[in-house]
């Protein structure tokens, strides 16, 4: 019997935890993207058992056209997130990261086209990081904590793509 009440609990968490993953939140002078990280889950399910995924294909952000995007997020289990859109339409993109947290992040350019890793900085704990980066492809940010810890590892950043 708590086998079970525990399966339809873990069912309720995980659905409350997809349909908040959609969410944006509206800030004074623009939008705020927020990163929600999702549970590990096993077996057959739509979420990916190591957290969040890369942003849908369709999903660009013309940062020449568009301006700044701002990102806020956290990973209550340590699984990685992603910025919700590709970006494209400059050649020198500026970033900060600011984390929150008290463990290291770790700060991937992802090549939309190859899936491959372009660059990788560390934001470090309790820490903003500012760096530039030149592209002319279109990229996404994945974000992640190094050490995985008993408490999952959570963190958390925000910051912007200019």
């Amino acid at each position: 019997m708590k086998k079970r009440n525990f399966k339809i609990f873990s069912l309720i968490i995980t659905i409350l935890m997809i349909l908040s993953a959609s969410s944006t939140v509206l800030a004074d002078d623009g939008i705020i993207n927020e990163l929600v990280s999702v549970p590990p889950s096993s077996g057959n399910s739509l979420i990916v058992p190591f957290g969040g995924t890369p942003p849908l294909t369709s999903y660009v952000w013309n940062v020449a056209t568009s301006g700044q995007y701002n990102f806020d997020g956290s990973s209550v289990y340590g699984n990685p997130l992603y910025t919700n859109y590709h970006f494209v339409g400059k050649t020198t993109y500026s970033f900060m990261v600011n984390n929150t947290s008290s463990n290291d992040v770790t700060v991937k350019i992802i090549s939309s086209e190859t899936g491959k890793s372009l660059y990788t900085m560390t934001a470090p704990k309790n820490c903003a990081a500012f760096f530039d980066f030149s592209t002319t492809g279109m990229f996404y940010l994945e974000f992640h904590s190094p050490a995985f810890l008993s408490n999952g590892n959570p963190f958390d950043v925000k910051g912007y793509v200019r």
